[in-house]
C-alpha cells in the first residue's frame, strides 16, 4: 500500500509466507516453515533533479526439521530476524550522468539448536555498514553504462553455549566494484550485462556476473 503525491510517497508492505508443516512418515520426520516480510518506504523528489528515499524492512523466519526418533542427532530447530535500512540520494550530475549513493545498515540475529545435542547449539549475530555509490551514463542513446563501488564492514559472532572453545568472532571488510552495460532498445526492451569485482581479495577478482533481458 502507498500513498503519493506530487512531491512525495509514502508506503509500506507485507509479505507472509503461508506456513508449511510437511510430514514424512517413512523418514520418522517432520519438517514446518513460515516467514514474514514487513517494510516501509519514504521517497521525496526530485527535489532539484534530485531525489530521496528512506527504507526500513524487517524479516522473521522460522524453521524447524525433526526426526523422532533421532538417533543421528540430525533434529535441528532454527529463528532468525534480520533489520535492514537504507537512505539514498539519486540524481543528474549532467545531461548524460547520474549518480546515487546511499548507506545501508544490516543486523541480522538468529539461533540453531540441535534438539538432542545442545552442545550443539549455535547463536548469531552479525552486523554490517555498506556504504555504497552508483554512477551511470547515456553512452549513446542506445547504450548505458554503470560503475559502482560497494563497501562493508562489520563484525560476524557465532557463541556455542554448549562449547565456549568454539565461539568465533569475525570483523567484516569487503569492497567491490561492479561495472555494467545496458543495451537499449528504444521502448521495446533492454537488455544487461554485468558484472563484479573483488577489490579486497586481490587472488580472486572476478566475483560473478549476470544477463538480464526486459521486453
Amino acid at each position: 500500500v502507498a500513498y503519493a503525491n506530487d512531491e512525495a510517497e509514502i508506503g509500506g508492505r507485507l509479505e507472509i509466507d503461508h506456513p508449511m508443516r510437511l510430514t514424512i512418515p517413512n523418514e520418522n520426520r517432520q519438517f514446518r516453515y513460515r516467514r514474514t516480510t514487513a517494510g516501509v518506504h519514504w521517497r521525496q523528489g526530485p527535489a532539484g533533479g534530485w531525489s530521496r528515499r528512506i527504507e526500513y524492512v524487517y524479516q522473521f523466519q522460522d524453521k524447524g526439521d525433526l526426526f523422532v526418533p533421532d538417533p543421528t542427532l540430525k533434529s535441528l530447530d532454527s529463528r532468525r530476524r534480520t533489520h535492514q535500512a537504507l537512505a539514498a540520494l539519486e540524481g543528474p550530475i549532467s545531461q548524460r550522468d547520474r549518480l546515487e549513493v546511499g548507506h545501508s545498515f544490516l543486523q541480522r540475529s538468529a539461533h540453531t539448536d540441535s534438539l538432542n545435542a545442545p552442545q550443539n547449539d549455535v547463536r548469531y549475530r552479525r552486523w554490517e555498514f555498506q556504504p555504497y555509490a552508483r554512477w551511470s551514463r547515456l553512452t549513446v542513446p542506445w547504450l548505458q553504462t554503470e560503475l559502482a563501488t560497494f563497501l562493508s564492514f562489520g563484525e560476524d559472532q557465532r557463541r556455542r553455549p554448549g562449547s565456549p572453545s568454539a565461539t568465533s568472532y569475525a570483523n567484516i571488510v569487503e569492497a567491490k566494484i561492479a561495472t555494467g552495460v545496458e543495451f537499449i532498445f528504444g521502448a521495446a526492451g533492454r537488455i544487461a550485462i554485468g558484472g563484479a569485482w573483488d577489490v579486497d581479495a586481490p587472488s580472486h577478482p572476478w566475483d560473478g556476473g549476470n544477463v538480464r533481458a526486459m521486453f
